[in-house]
């Protein structure tokens, strides 16, 4: 157990030198202020009750949720050689993943803590202060058997809002210090300990208020709360705001928990974890742990429609408040291109794994649209011998996509790219065109190219005529501008002139011509009829030089009726 300067120098002495300024001064200007005493809880009064749970407590946190740094508490003089972290570990603790962990370095008489602002005005009976424990691990001290966190209360015996009194809880002291409490666990270093259970222990006065001493086995030994009350019915645990608005740095909250102030300080480890605060039989249970960010895995997701890219949301998770404000760049929400890019998660909270970073990809699923013009049926001018090869036979084919940089290619049947403007042989040439986007997408379109040597033009009616290759024994038959016939008949030719003749069903057609008759103007005849009906659309052309060939879409292969324009 401990003597009078074991781990204080002396704790009535320190805390007078730390208090004596402040307790002259009123800590409350009014009385019934509104208080938090709980998180999520403002209270007008000691009696109001709080929100039973756990709460997880980090470096985002730790001061929303009424918790603060406490460094050099008992006015120690020298360097700052103390560190407070949230870590991983000591091994398994008894809440959550980690824990505050304490350091103070060479300095002898450092001290650290942190401070609970929640309980201001609160009674230390046992039905308002119902449970207060927590749990510790020491990995370092330079007295294992006897060193720990101590707990302080910051107490008002009177109600005049001034405190007037500190109290000490020490875990050295729970083993039979007073017969008032029961014994507790004895000091074990490098293992978390059973809670130390500060609420039904014994406490010293830091000014020996009610014989409430370090002088164990005797009438000024520790005294339980309950002893305490006996002797000040009014106490209660009050905040010492002894700072002033631009520097709060002297304040004191109403409950402290810690360790230092003392020669045997010097090079301590030790860890806090699992702070049981019951008030009115509410207990709020605070888990001391570093942030744990942790990212959605990486995102895949196709595009939105017609954009090149898509609007994508995610949530990273959290061990709770102890990452504080969580933000992403790019932010959830916002419009991410196709293609691959990282988001960067981070946390204010300062400390632990505040970071995380995953992909999103936005995959162009989108297939690109293409046009291809209407089949294209073109004649070369009449001339003995017949040419075999067109002028040029421009196309448009248009190409669009939801992302920038879609191209399309034409080829012909045999596989040879084809582009607008360039001749094509006489025949008919079967065009397909293939649009690609950059993601790979393909569409295609198709047309045809029929080119032919010549026509024939009747005279009086110009939307009879027939486009003829003599070099195949192809041609299309149109009557009134309408393909009635189409196909490759036998071919008789002889310099100039020549005919083609093709029967099918009871359908036959019949073409004849010379491009030099007329004095080289060229000149011929036609005709397309059915057998059993003798029905005709039949052709006379005097001058081959002036045609102007119309003919419209594809003729049917065999159609019933012949065109509009036609003779008995």
């Amino acid at each position: 157990m401990y003597g009078k300067t074991d781990l204080l120098t002396d704790p009535r002495r320190e805390s007078k030198r730390r208090w004596t300024t402040k307790l002259r001064l009123a800590l409350l200007s009014v009385v019934g202020v509104a208080l938090l005493l709980l998180p999520g809880l403002t209270i007008l009064s000691p009696s109001a009750r709080a929100t039973s749970g756990t709460v997880v407590v980090g470096p985002g946190n730790q001061t929303a949720v009424g918790w603060q740094t406490l460094q050099g508490i008992f006015g120690e003089a020298g360097p700052d050689t103390g560190t407070q972290t949230y870590v991983f570990g000591p091994a398994t603790p008894p809440l959550g993943q980690g824990s505050l962990e304490f350091k103070i370095g060479t300095n002898n008489d450092w001290s650290e803590a942190v401070g609970y602002t929640n309980l201001n005005g609160v009674g230390i009976g046992t039905t308002s202060l119902t449970e207060l424990s927590y749990s510790t691990f020491v990995k370092q001290s330079s007295n294992a058997a006897s060193q720990d966190f101590f707990a302080i209360l910051v107490i008002d015996t009177n109600g005049d809002q001034t405190a007037d009194d500190f109290l000490f809880f020490y875990p050295a002291n729970q083993s039979g210090c007073s017969d008032g409490a029961p014994t507790q666990h004895a000091i074990t270093q490098n293992q978390w300990q059973q809670p130390w259970d500060a609420r039904n222990g014994v406490w010293v006065s830091a000014f020996g208020l009610c014989n409430a001493e370090n002088f164990c086995g005797t009438a000024n030994d520790p005294k339980t709360l309950t002893e305490y009350l006996a002797c000040f019915p009014n106490a209660r645990i009050i905040n010492d705001n002894g700072g002033t608005p631009s520097d709060p740095s002297d304040d004191t909250p109403g409950l402290i928990i810690g360790y230092g102030g003392s020669t045997v300080s010097a090079n301590f480890i030790g860890n806090l974890d699992n702070v049981k605060v019951g008030v009115s039989g509410m207990t709020t249970t605070f888990d001391f742990d570093p942030c744990v960010l942790t990212c959605p895995s990486n995102i895949t997701q196709p595009n939105d429609p017609n954009q090149c890219g898509a609007v994508v949301n995610y949530s990273p998770t959290t061990n709770g408040g102890a990452c504080g404000t969580v933000s992403c760049s790019p932010a959830s929400g916002s419009f991410f291109p196709v293609g691959t890019t990282t988001v960067t998660c981070t946390s204010n909270g300062g400390a632990g794994p505040d970071m995380c970073v995953f992909t999103v990809t936005v995959v162009d699923t989108q297939l690109p649209t293409i046009s291809c013009p209407s089949n294209i049926t073109t004649t070369l001018a009449a001339s003995c011998p017949i040419a075999t090869n067109s002028g040029p036979i421009s196309f448009t084919v248009t190409a669009s996509d939801n992302c920038p940089g879609v191209t399309f290619v034409c080829k012909d049947q045999n596989g040879n790219v084809v582009t607008s403007g360039q001749p094509f042989p006489v025949g008919t040439t079967t065009v397909t065109c293939t649009a690609k986007d950059t993601a790979g997408n393909m569409a295609m379109c198709s047309f045809s190219v029929s080119v032919f040597s010549f026509c024939l033009q009747d005279d009086s009616n110009p939307g009879n005529v027939v486009l003829v290759s003599p070099s195949t024994g192809d041609f299309t038959f149109c009557c009134g501008g309408v393909a009635v016939a189409s196909g490759r008949g036998t071919l008789t030719t002889r310099g100039c002139a020549g005919s083609i003749d093709a029967t099918k069903g009871d359908r036959q057609v019949h073409i004849q011509w010379d491009t030099a008759a007329n004095n080289g103007l060229g000149a011929g005849t036609a005709y397309v009829q059915k057998l059993s009906s003798k029905t005709i659309c039949q052709i006379t052309d005097r001058n081959m030089s002036n045609n102007g060939c119309q003919c419209g879409a594809a003729p049917p292969v065999s159609p019933e009726k012949p065109g509009k324009n036609r003779t008995q």
